[in-house]
């Protein structure tokens, strides 16, 4: 393996005011997802359908968690959410003319089939945040210049309007989160696939397979709405690690811990963690289980020289939510780091500037990262866990026995 990379990506995100900050999943050559759409197949029997409202899903019945051998530990708040998916479409007006919207089944489907993204958010916040309820409907609205412009918060208000028109006043207000799948052929007047408030409870979709039909796609949104920013790798989006940066995966490590769905084996800082000796861990994968899945690094030794980043150790399998993890992070220690005073301080809620450094592979040589004073040496991979030892030194690895 080569170096570590300890350069940090200078690249920014797009900003728009819609009621709180509002984060935009760009497309482009470089950022665009680049995953087919979903698939269709034989719809399964895994929807009870509400007798009064046939698209209301009261009971999932085939939508299976994977599940880890032994009993996963939970760190944080149960958490149930009640999502509205309204899948817009306009009508003809003088204004401009008709949209059509993406298909009503096909969008429940992508939330309730087996593998879809409602078990992919519980398999990934380890049972910590499902959803008891997604209702998807139809919410046709006469096209005008602001929604073809693609104006979200307008795209929001008629949809909403559309919704009560239909099931009556307040039928919105029984549901804690809102989607909203964009009519056919915006993503280019948007310029995202993808749209959410941080925190908040909206986000919206382009109705193709980068928008509402990628996983990946519809976790980073979900996950904007609790707060969580974007992943870094050399640009804004390039942490293919997450689905926080382009990925179709769980959360990374930091992202696990700020989340409050997973905690450390260990908390290494100076007074934990004593000079030039080799402490050994060892990590499971972090689908497996959320309790002490990932080494969370304080290097406050680095002082009177600024401290800056904290880092993160965690090994990165293909399984449970993380089935779709890329082969280049599969059976490997992921290394991030972070804005230290964001990760320090739930209270802080800034972006954090998180950042992907590389991978270390299994029984790989050793790795020296100089700026931070820390040797790794990481052993060989034992079913879903490995062993991860760590030193910090004064002035060189060597010193580290």
């Amino acid at each position: 393996m080569g170096p570590l990379p300890l350069q940090r990506a200078a690249a920014r995100t797009s900003v728009i005011p819609i009621v709180t900050l509002v984060l935009l999943l760009a497309i482009g050559p470089t950022a665009a997802r680049s995953s087919g759409r979903l698939r269709k197949r034989i719809l399964l029997q895994d929807c009870t359908a509400d007798p009064k409202m046939p698209t209301n899903c009261t009971k999932i019945s085939r939508a299976d968690v994977s599940r880890a051998a032994a009993s996963v530990a939970r760190v944080g708040t149960e958490t149930t959410l009640r999502l509205l998916v309204m899948v817009v479409s306009y009508m003809a007006s003088p204004s401009c003319g008709a949209r059509s919207g993406a298909s009503v089944d096909d969008v429940r489907y992508a939330y309730t089939n087996e593998l879809g993204y409602m078990n992919f958010l519980r398999n990934c916040s380890y049972g910590q945040v499902t959803y008891s309820n997604v209702t998807v409907i139809s919410t046709p609205v006469p096209c005008t210049r602001y929604l073809d412009q693609c104006d979200a918060s307008n795209i929001s208000f008629t949809a909403k309007a559309s919704a009560e028109s239909q099931y009556g006043p307040g039928f919105t207000s029984s549901y804690s989160r809102y989607a909203y799948v964009l009519p056919e052929g915006l993503k280019t007047t948007c310029g995202w696939v993808g749209l959410a408030e941080l925190p908040g409870t909206k986000a919206w979709y382009t109705s193709d397979e980068d928008g509402i039909f990628n996983k990946g796609t519809v976790l980073q949104e979900s996950l904007h709405n609790f707060g969580i920013y974007h992943s870094r790798r050399y640009d804004v989006y390039q942490d293919n690690s997450t689905s926080m940066g382009m990925g179709k995966s769980c959360p990374s490590a930091p992202e696990l811990r700020r989340l409050g769905w997973a905690s450390p084996l260990a908390q290494l800082n100076s007074s934990t963690f004593p000079t030039r000796t080799f402490k050994a861990f060892t990590l499971p994968a972090t689908y497996v289980t959320s309790e002490g899945n990932m080494i969370w690094i304080q290097p406050d030794w680095l002082l009177p020289k600024p401290y800056t980043k904290n880092l993160y150790l965690a090994l990165r399998m293909q399984g449970g939510g993380d089935r779709d993890l890329l082969d280049e992070f599969d059976g490997k220690v992921s290394v991030h780091e972070v804005d230290k005073d964001m990760d320090n301080s739930q209270a802080i809620t800034s972006d954090p500037q998180l950042s992907m450094l590389g991978t270390i592979g299994p029984s790989s040589p050793p790795v020296d990262l100089m700026v931070y004073r820390l040797s790794i040496r990481i052993g060989a991979l034992v079913g879903n866990t490995i062993t991860v030892n760590v030193c910090r030194f004064d002035k060189k690895p060597v010193e580290c026995k």
